[in-house]
C-alpha cells in the first residue's frame, strides 16, 4: 500500500464507523422506557372518602415480650416458635442449683426454731425433775446438819463450845447452808414452771423470720423457671441454652394470642382530625392487594407520637407524628402474620379545606 494511503482511505473510513456507532447510540437513547411489569396493583379503598394508615399486624393479646426478673444462665428452653401453649407452660429455665443450695440453708434454719419452740413448750422434760428434787434434798439435810452443830453452841454456851471463831463459823455455816436450800428449792420450782412466755415469744419470732427468708428463697428459686403468663402461641424465641440472659434485658420470648388479630393503624397527623371514633375501615394484603378484609374498632389512643421505624427499634424515629388506631379482624380473615404490614383504609369526613371544618367525634 502506497505510503499516502492511510490518510486518504483509512482515517475517512474510520471517522465514517464512529460517526455510524454514534448515531445509533443516539437513536436507542431515545426510545421510551420500558414500564417495569407491576406484579401487584396498589390497594383501593372501599369508601368514597377515606383516610389511608399503614397497619401493623399485632396478636389479640397485643405483643408479649417475657424477659427474666432475675439474672443467670440458661439452662434449658422448652419454648418453641410456632407452638401453642397454656398460661403457667415453661418457657425457659435459668441454672438453679445456687439458689436451691439457698433454700436448703433456710429450710433448716426453719427447722431449728421450730426445734427450739417445741423444746421450750416441752418443758419442764419428766427426767429433769428427780436431779432437781435431790439437790434440794441433799441442800435441806447439810442445812439441818450446820443448824445442829450451832444448836449445840446453845446447849453448852458459847464459852464451852469451842473458841470465838469456831461459834462464828458454824453461824456462818448455817447461813451457806440456808442459801443453797433456797437456791436448789428456786431452780426446782423454774423447772417445773416450764419455759419463760418471753422466751417462747423470742423463739417464735425467730422462727417466722425463718420462715420469711425461706419463703424468699423459694420466689428466688421459682423466678429462675420462666412461664407464659397467658395461653398464645411463641412467636419467637431469642434465647438458648448456655446464653447469659440478663434482668431487664432484651425479651427472651415473644408470644400472644392469635385467636384474633389486631390492627395498629399510624395515621398521619396531618389526617388525624378525620378519623372518628368507631369507623369502618378495611385491610389489604401487601403483595396480594385483592385479600381484603373489613375490620372492627376496638380504640383510639388520644395520644400522638413519633412515627417509629417498623423495625421495632425505638432509637430509630423520624420527625412525623401520627395518631394510632386499633382494629380487629379474624385470624383467618387475611392469612397475615404478626408483625405483617398491610394497607388501610378508613372511612372518613371528606376534605373541605378552606371551609368548615366537619365536626368530628372524639
Amino acid at each position: 500500500m502506497p505510503r499516502n494511503a492511510l490518510p486518504n482511505v483509512v482515517l475517512p473510513v474510520l471517522a465514517l464507523a464512529g460517526t455510524g456507532l454514534a448515531v445509533v447510540a443516539v437513536l436507542a437513547g431515545t426510545r421510551p422506557p420500558q414500564s417495569p411489569m407491576m406484579l401487584d396493583a396498589p390497594a383501593e379503598s372501599a369508601f368514597s372518602h377515606a383516610v389511608s394508615g399503614t397497619g401493623l399486624v399485632e396478636p389479640g393479646s397485643e405483643f408479649i415480650e417475657v424477659g427474666a426478673e432475675v439474672s443467670g444462665t440458661v439452662a434449658r428452653v422448652a419454648a418453641v416458635a410456632g407452638r401453642s401453649v397454656e398460661a403457667g407452660d415453661i418457657l425457659f429455665a435459668l441454672d438453679s442449683r445456687a439458689a436451691a443450695a439457698e433454700r436448703a440453708v433456710r429450710a433448716s434454719e426453719l427447722a431449728l426454731a421450730e426445734a427450739t419452740i417445741a423444746r421450750l413448750r416441752s418443758a419442764p422434760r419428766s427426767e429433769d425433775l428427780p436431779p432437781l428434787r435431790a439437790r434440794v434434798a441433799a441442800a435441806e439435810a447439810q442445812l439441818r446438819e450446820a443448824e445442829s452443830l450451832l444448836s449445840m453452841v446453845g446447849r453448852v454456851g458459847e464459852g464451852y463450845a469451842g473458841s470465838p471463831e469456831e461459834v462464828a463459823r458454824r453461824r456462818y455455816l448455817v447461813e451457806e447452808r440456808k442459801a443453797s436450800a433456797d437456791e436448789a428449792k428456786a431452780l426446782l420450782a423454774r423447772a417445773e414452771a416450764g419455759s419463760w412466755a418471753d422466751d417462747i415469744r423470742v423463739a417464735e419470732a425467730e422462727r417466722d423470720a425463718a420462715a420469711a427468708r425461706l419463703s424468699a428463697a423459694d420466689v428466688a428459686l421459682e423466678l429462675r423457671t420462666i412461664r407464659a403468663p397467658v395461653a398464645g402461641t411463641i412467636l419467637r424465641v431469642e434465647v438458648r441454652p448456655g446464653e447469659h440472659v440478663i434482668a431487664g434485658g432484651t425479651p427472651a420470648v415473644v408470644m400472644g394470642s392469635l385467636e384474633e388479630l389486631l390492627i395498629r393503624v399510624d395515621i398521619d397527623e396531618n389526617e388525624a382530625w378525620r378519623v372518628e371514633r368507631g369507623a369502618r375501615a378495611t385491610a389489604s394484603l401487601r403483595g396480594n392487594s385483592g385479600r381484603r378484609a373489613d375490620l372492627a374498632f376496638v380504640r383510639l389512643e388520644p395520644y400522638v407520637i413519633p412515627k417509629r421505624s417498623l423495625t421495632g427499634l425505638s432509637t430509630e424515629r423520624v420527625d412525623t407524628r401520627v395518631l394510632q388506631v386499633i382494629y380487629s379482624m379474624p385470624a383467618d380473615a387475611l392469612d397475615a402474620f404478626p408483625g405483617q404490614q398491610v394497607d388501610v383504609f378508613i372511612e372518613a369526613s371528606p376534605l373541605n379545606i378552606g371551609g368548615a371544618r366537619p365536626t368530628v367525634s372524639r
